[in-house]
């Protein structure tokens, strides 16, 4: 009987306890209820309304805005496990061309700082920022460190950033992103793009309930969220700012846009915006299959991660977020004047309730379920349920709660399934209990750690590990020297002589080249396998006349490309000397209006049929009539004409790649070049000059360089005229 009375006075007191949680889940399921019901209110009107008067956005449209530069920013402290596939898938899906990515590093990490190097090697719109001071310090020091080089970077690249794009280095970066943040940076000064965490296997419990809380968060919370109170939280990736919004977060913090104290700098910039005046959206953009390398269903234009699949993982980031979001936001953030603003503010705050709230009823509920089964398996039990089932309040109370809770599974499930599938969807109502404990954890974890952090001026940056999808994940390139060594088509001992022999500046396979070691068509086919393309020969004495008009000529100019031949009617083949970058790829299409195809050619060709056909005709000299004119004299025979031919061919170099080598241009100087250059007639060097980018002095020192690499067919003619004139040349002629 002792047992039976602990366990009747136990369940009484369960009983109050159980009156009063079902009384503040009623507040907190009559708060979702009305977002809810606003949503759908605005949704069928604006369907009814709105959709009606107005067509809504679509890619043709952001992609005639012209494009404005944008830097991208990437705080990295122990990154280097994903900062390379992170970057490297970027520029395979990302189709843009105005932009830079700066990496944040540490001086005190020099595995990342090795990785970065090696990106801005390959990739030269990619720059690498060390801050002042060894990590971790926390995410916002390391973006403030950023900013103040992106604005050292403007002055060398001679470029104004419009937009100032976050992101993490685990992020999968949609194609059409810049995309979008250049077409409404016009207007807007904050603008957010949907976080959609990449999905986890059905029975991975932790990190598939991040799929439906951002499922629902960014799909229907954060929309109300702009149409009620016009403010936009930041997800820390995959927003903008404006240069407008930068430059006045940067005079209200003394040139610190980011507050360094809060661990929540990207919720914390926003409201700070949205306070100044500045005008923030949330963009939820048709997707297009295609957009990311990620094959994952998606209706929008999202960034993709993967966010933690550990308990203990899951909860150290959520309590950043919490002590970021409600901690420090009620002390920093005070109540706004707009009653919409507070109302929202209080959402963002009420999880100091909701998850102990939630937490509480669900232990409530493995009580209840405990005696439940009890009473199921048991012959004559005690009728303890009877406790709750005879008080009236309670019942009222759980019917009630019952009825939003129906409510807000059903949401969560409608909003899980069409970003992720049924089986999601449904999966996101068991995941509906072990959210309630993960984010109870967290809420006591971040408590204690903003209690005891109280007497610091910031919160180190206790980083999560990150993970990238090995679906976008490429292998790095086999250097060229040993590709030829595994085709056999160089010994060891010849390439180690073109190691040694190479001339300053002088290319690899340029150097095998020159040395003939190596012929031009197997050159070009180690450029292609090292690229994953085909490779083909061409020969520029071999062009039609209508063939040069298949691209505009200022296009080829521009990407060093020249029209081969049409496949059918919607392929363009263009042949160049190396490999195009994807988004080159993308930007030829749509200016070619048709499909492009690109395949690697010898080395020259397409220098010299650019300088023929694409070029100013009094700038150069046509090799071709020079060579007729020399055998036409009895200079040369056809064997030393041919001869003559391929040596002048492969010895062409162009002027960028001389400035390059040079030295006295930096690869994102001249990328950055390149973006205007297709607008401009006037030969790449002159461009520069008149641009800004050079000194008329240090371009006469690219062409002199120049000349000294590719002797005109002139000289070649007069060399080999001396050289057959000799006594030792009679004498074997006789």
């Amino acid at each position: 009987m002792f047992l039976v009375d602990l366990a009747a006075n136990y369940l009484l007191l369960l009983k109050y306890v159980a009156i009063v949680t079902a009384a503040f889940l009623a507040i907190l399921g009559l708060d979702d209820l009305f977002v809810d019901v606003a949503y759908w209110t605005r949704r069928i009107w604006r369907t009814l309304t709105v959709y009606r008067r107005h067509k809504r956005a679509d890619a043709d449209s952001i992609m005639q805005a012209e494009p404005r530069p944008i830097v991208i920013m990437v705080p990295a402290w122990q990154e280097s496990d994903v900062i390379g596939e992170m970057i490297d898938a970027a520029y395979r899906s990302i189709d843009y061309e105005n932009y830079h990515i700066v990496v944040g590093t540490y001086p005190n990490d020099p595995e990342t700082r090795q990785v970065v190097d090696q990106l801005a090697a390959r990739h030269p719109n990619v720059h690498k920022i060390v801050c002042a001071r060894p990590g971790p310090t926390s995410k916002a020091d390391c973006l403030n460190n950023i900013v103040s080089g992106v604005f050292e970077l403007e002055k060398i690249l001679g470029v104004t950033f419009s937009g100032f794009v976050l992101h993490d280095a685990e992020d999968v970066i949609p194609g059409l992103g810049l995309r979008i943040f250049n077409f409404l940076l016009r207007s807007k000064d904050l603008i957010q793009l949907p976080v959609y965490p990449l999905p986890r296997p059905l029975y991975r419990l932790t990190g598939g309930h991040y799929l439906d809380e951002f499922a629902e968060q960014h799909a229907k919370d954060v929309v109300m969220r702009e149409a009620l109170a016009n403010q936009v939280p930041s997800a820390g990736v995959g927003t903008c700012f404006s240069r407008r919004a930068m430059l006045s977060l940067m005079r209200e913090g003394d040139a610190l846009p980011f507050d360094i104290q809060s661990l929540t700098e990207d919720y914390d910039i926003s409201i700070r915006l949205a306070r100044a005046g500045m005008k923030e959206v949330f963009v939820r953009f048709p997707g297009q299959q295609g957009d990311s390398e990620v094959p994952v269903q998606s209706t929008v234009v999202a960034v993709r991660e993967y966010f933690p699949d550990h308990f203990g993982a899951a909860v150290r980031q959520k309590s950043r977020w919490i002590t970021g979001i409600v901690f420090q936001g009620m002390r920093s953030l005070r109540w706004d004047n707009s009653g919409w603003m507070n109302y929202f503010l209080w959402r963002d705050r009420r999880g100091l309730v909701a998850h102990p709230i939630s937490f509480v009823a669900t232990f409530l509920l493995f009580n209840v379920a405990v005696f439940w089964l009890y009473e199921l398996v048991s012959d004559n039990p005690w009728r303890f349920i009877g406790i709750f089932a005879e008080d009236r309040l309670l019942m009222v109370l759980l019917i009630f709660n019952g009825i939003l809770l129906a409510n807000r599974l059903l949401h969560r499930i409608y909003f899980v399934t069409t970003q992720y599938g049924i089986a999601q969807g449904v999966m996101s109502v068991p995941r509906a209990l072990w959210s309630n404990i993960v984010n109870f954890v967290a809420t006591y974890r971040a408590a204690l750690l903003f209690f005891r952090a109280r007497s610091h001026k910031s919160i180190g940056w206790d980083k999560t590990t990150h993970e990238f999808p090995q679906i976008v994940r490429g292998g790095n390139p086999v250097a060229l020297g040993r590709l030829a060594i595994d085709r056999g088509w160089v010994s060891e001992q010849q390439l180690e002589k073109a190691l040694v022999e190479r001339r300053p500046l002088e290319k690899l396979g340029q150097a095998l080249l020159r040395l003939d070691l190596i012929t031009a068509r197997r050159l070009a086919e180690l450029i292609a396998e090292q690229a994953g393309l085909a490779a083909e020969d061409f020969d520029p004495r071999t062009i039609t006349a209508g063939q040069p008009d298949l691209l505009p000529r200022r296009y080829a100019r521009k990407y060093g490309v020249f029209p081969l031949r049409l496949e059918g009617r919607r392929t363009l083949v263009v042949g160049r000397e190396t490999a195009l970058l994807p988004m080159q790829v993308r930007a030829l299409e749509r200016r070619a209006g048709r499909g492009v195809k690109c395949v690697i050619v010898p080395q020259g060709t397409v220098t010299v049929a650019l300088r023929m056909h694409c070029s100013d005709q009094g700038q150069y000299e046509n090799p071709i009539k020079v060579l007729e004119a020399a055998v036409a004299a009895g200079r040369l025979n056809a064997h030393q004409a041919e001869a003559l031919w391929h040596q002048y061919v492969h010895r062409q170099v162009l002027i960028g790649d001389i400035l390059l080598g040079t030295h006295v241009i930096a690869p994102g100087t001249l990328h950055q070049a390149l973006i205007g250059y297709e607008q401009s007639d006037l030969p790449l060097g002159q461009y520069l000059v008149e641009k800004g980018y050079l000194a008329e002095t240090a371009v006469e020192k690219g062409l002199e360089v120049q000349r000294e690499f590719q002797p005109t067919m002139q000289q070649l003619i007069e060399d080999a005229g001396a050289a057959s004139n000799t006594p030792s040349a009679q004498e074997s002629g006789s």
